[in-house]
């Protein structure tokens, strides 16, 4: 296992490079290029063509490209057309609050979906089950940026009797001018978790539900109810245990789709994370930004899978990375 995760590690340069060739190429292709802005305003040609001089966009791609590279080997990624800050501290400040985003909404998810998941499959075309399944039907097929414009409508619609306003704040990571505080925090945290969160439940909990109807029906299953294990035991311990290995694989290869529904998330609620500044960056036709936050991104979703192998090869020990020797 250490040399598999060695030899992983090894790996994440080149596909970072990889990226970041694709990623800048990509760039180069949007039509009106990082001026686009200053086109927009009175800004003379001769301002235009001297911006161009000293941002270097005269140069060839491939120079350009060597430009950013060279620094970034360094942990320099350059500076935004825009602020003029350095993009790495821009970016770093910003991956705390999505973290908290993510983290937290990853974590609810993880537990409903398991818990939902073998509910259902512990009580099998029940009308219980019957209801859970069209509700994940349902949740699978919502895109997040419409859950979240319906949740802000419905909480902006009803509100608390006492004072007049919605019952959640509808935008925003704290309240402007309070001092911060763990209720404040939560529900600022309450919609935006929503949004993200019931999508990948409803699709989490069809995963967990058809394993655990693959795996209650198994010898080992039968066996441990034979010999008198509480049902508890076999079903959170025995069961689940095995069950959730499909559930690791998937998650892992979500992992990139989950950042793309916690951007449009931030971009809703206004959170104030990378998805968001990317956005703005985006709007802005600042290149060192995205091409910052792509390559931050690419690094989490790298390091997520390899986390996730290293889960899987836990859960289930039969699972082996290396060749053994005879």
């Amino acid at each position: 296992m250490q040399r598999y995760i060695l030899r992983r590690l090894a790996q994440l340069p080149v596909m970072l490079l990889l990226i970041s060739i694709v990623a800048f190429l990509a760039m180069q292709l949007v039509p009106g290029g990082p001026l686009a802005i200053y086109a927009r305003g009175n800004v003379s040609p001769e301002a235009l063509q001297a911006i161009r001089e000293k941002l270097g966009l005269d140069d060839p791609i491939h120079i350009q490209y060597l430009r950013w590279l060279v620094p970034a080997l360094q942990g320099d990624l350059g500076f935004s057309f825009t602020t003029n800050r350095p993009v790495l501290g821009e970016v770093v400040a910003r991956v705390g609050p999505t973290f908290y985003l993510m983290g937290s909404t990853f974590a609810v998810v993880l537990v409903l979906s398991i818990l939902l998941g073998a509910l259902q499959a512990v009580r099998q075309y029940s009308k219980l089950d019957v209801f859970l399944t069209t509700i994940s039907f349902g949740g699978a097929a919502m895109p997040v940026y419409w859950l979240g414009l319906m949740l802000i409508l419905i909480n902006s619609a009803i509100r608390n009797p006492d004072t007049g306003r919605p019952f959640l704040p509808i935008g925003g990571m704290a309240t402007p001018g309070v001092p911060p505080t763990l209720d404040d925090y939560l529900s600022h945290l309450v919609l935006p978790m929503a949004a993200l969160g019931f999508g990948w439940v409803s699709w989490y909990a069809r995963y967990v539900r058809s394993s655990m109807l693959d795996v209650i029906h198994q010898d080992f299953i039968r066996t441990a109810r034979a010999k008198g294990v509480p049902e508890h035991i076999v079903i959170f311990k025995h069961a689940l245990k095995n069950a959730a290995l499909p559930l690791v694989t998937v998650v892992a290869i979500d992992l990139p789709y989950m950042f793309a529904g916690a951007l449009f998330t931030e971009i809703i609620f206004g959170w104030p994370g990378m998805g968001f500044f990317f956005y703005q960056s985006v709007v802005r036709r600042d290149y060192p930004v995205m091409m910052g936050v792509i390559v931050i991104i690419a690094i989490l979703v790298m390091l997520g899978n390899l986390l996730a192998d290293i889960l899987y090869a836990y859960l289930d020990p039969r699972v082996r990375y290396e060749k053994r020797s005879r």
